[in-house]
């Protein structure tokens, strides 16, 4: 749902540029990156669309990950 809105709020492009920025923080276990953070990404690329949106369910989506992730470690 998170994802969904997210990318959603975006174009074509944005919605790669967010996936790309998603990924890195993703990768580095950043799960609670806040979405000003994210927001300020976005707007250094010059991203059209409503950022604002995308960055808050982009922060909600890795939130979203991050507790899938720890429970996953528990299984």
């Amino acid at each position: 749902n998170n994802w969904d809105k997210a990318s959603k709020a975006l174009n074509s492009a944005g919605v790669k540029t967010l996936w790309n920025l998603l990924a890195g923080y993703i990768a580095a276990g950043a799960f609670a990156t806040p979405a000003g953070i994210i927001l300020a990404a976005l707007n250094s690329y010059g991203i059209a669309g409503n950022v604002a949106t995308a960055a808050s369910r982009g922060a909600s989506y890795l939130v979203d990950l991050g507790q899938i992730n720890n429970i996953h470690a528990k299984l």
